[in-house]
């Protein structure tokens, strides 16, 4: 064996080692993050689902094969989703981006956002005056 076959394999060597241990400091740190926003938790808050779901917490239920949450979805119609807690991904606000047909951000305040977004504003088209007839 030369010098380079040796270096090669002591690379390796050390590449199969170091892998494992830095999976599992990554699904460590994964693990301490996903256990601090669970305890976190509060009705109230609003949620991001790993699947995607977006919804307002209202009620969080201790029961025999875990922790479980009830989420309140949609903005006309309302559905409730209940999941484990440990589906939750994070937390968010509830402060859409509004845009207007221009495609400019709107600055609302976070009252006149809701409204824009369940009841858009109808806009009335008025009619030309007519002339009086003389």
């Amino acid at each position: 064996m030369d010098i380079g076959n040796i270096i090669l394999i002591v690379a390796l060597l050390g590449l199969l080692v170091m892998y494992p241990i830095m999976m599992f400091r990554k699904n460590k740190k994964e693990q301490e993050r996903q256990n601090t926003l669970i305890d976190s938790l509060k009705v109230g808050q609003y949620v991001i689902t790993y699947s995607g779901v977006f919804g307002k917490i209202v009620e969080i239920k201790e029961k025999e094969f875990g922790k479980f949450v009830t989420i309140e979805t949609g903005e006309a119609h309302k559905n409730y989703v209940t999941i484990s807690i440990n589906a939750v991904y994070m937390l968010t606000n509830n402060n859409p981006k509004v845009y207007d047909a221009s495609g400019e951000e709107v600055k609302a305040t976070e009252i006149e956002q809701a409204e824009m977004i369940k009841e858009p504003k109808k806009e009335t088209k008025k009619e030309p005056k007519k002339p009086a007839k003389k």
